[in-house]
């Protein structure tokens, strides 16, 4: 998880555009970017926004991160590459659930 300041991450990505597919888990808020250069899901707790993960090569640029979700018991997030039309299952390696 890479911190960001004011919308721009370290490594080039940002999240400028329209947030979209917004779920809260406790006091964070994850959410994809509508719009961006590089599709992701990203998570802020309302002071400080975090990348959970960002897709940087060339053929995601321009692409949507859509049908972000958690599987019953949080363990599991799941999204969409939605021009590729790829889907992705995210679990943490500690078995933990993502939370907030």
């Amino acid at each position: 998880v890479e911190s960001t300041n004011r919308g721009q991450f370290t490594n080039g990505g940002n999240f400028a555009a329209q947030p979209d597919q917004l779920i809260q888990k406790g006091d964070l808020l994850y959410f994809t970017e509508d719009g961006g250069s590089t599709p992701g899901v990203y998570v802020t707790d309302g002071s400080n926004y975090w990348a959970l993960l960002e897709a940087y090569h060339e053929r995601y640029k321009a692409d949507e991160t859509t049908g972000l979700a958690f599987s019953p018991d949080g363990t599991k997030l799941y999204f969409c590459i939605q021009e590729l039309g790829w889907m992705f299952v995210v679990e943490r390696t500690d078995g933990k659930a993502f939370g907030g």
